[in-house]
């Protein structure tokens, strides 16, 4: 991945043990999976690298069909710059490469308004950071509202959302950010839909 002349080649051995646990409970329902990738470089010990990978998410039903909880948490190895040279995973050594580490929770109220229509209510905080010299860690909160048409409309579909998030940022100015789209839709024949999409999105420093 560097200028001509200046490329390099390498055979890596990858050992990665790892977990999987899952949880499919009535009410609560949870999976998790970690692995602990070890790279070995044959020719250029420095290149070693152990990289810790997480993926894993919760849900809780809190209130039958009603009101729910989530929550969902990662670590993964992300390209920090699009102007870097960027790899196909994580063997290529390009220097690009940073651990990154996120989560998010919070509640969901789901609501049907009998066949004509179903609403949800969702509020979530996030978090991210990283190990990436001068990335900001950064915390959100979010809402969302959401409504779709239901089971009573047949060839017509209709469906309007609205989300608000405030993000915090460790050593920067806060930012919120809101939007407001709407969409319909609408069955010409069995195997053609058209559809409309409008909406509008604010985002400003405060």
């Amino acid at each position: 991945l560097g200028p001509s002349g200046n490329r390099q080649s390498d055979f890596v051995t990858q050992i990665s043990p790892g977990v999987s646990l899952s949880g499919p409970g009535g009410r609560v329902k949870a999976n998790a999976n970690y692995s602990l990738q070890n790279l070995i470089y044959a020719r250029d010990s420095s290149r070693n690298t152990l990289n810790h990978q997480f993926g894993g998410n919760a849900n809780a039903e809190l209130a039958k069909d009603v009101l729910f909880f989530d929550a969902r948490a990662s670590i993964s190895q992300q390209n920090i710059s699009l102007l870097a040279p960027i790899g196909i995973d994580n063997t290529s050594a390009t220097g690009n490469l940073g651990t990154f580490r996120t989560y998010s929770l919070g509640p969901r109220l789901v609501h049907k308004f009998g066949s004509f229509a179903q609403g949800e209510a969702r509020l979530s905080h996030e978090g991210t950071s990283s190990d990436v010299s001068g990335l900001n860690r950064s915390d959100a909160n979010r809402a969302a509202l959401s409504l779709g048409s239901g089971p009573a409309f047949n060839d017509l579909s209709w469906g309007a959302n609205y989300s608000e998030s405030r993000l915090e940022y460790s050593g920067r100015q806060d930012t919120r950010s809101s939007s407001t789209s709407a969409n319909l839709g609408y069955l010409l024949t069995p195997k053609f839909r058209v559809f409309a999409n409008a909406g509008y999105e604010k985002n400003g420093d405060y």
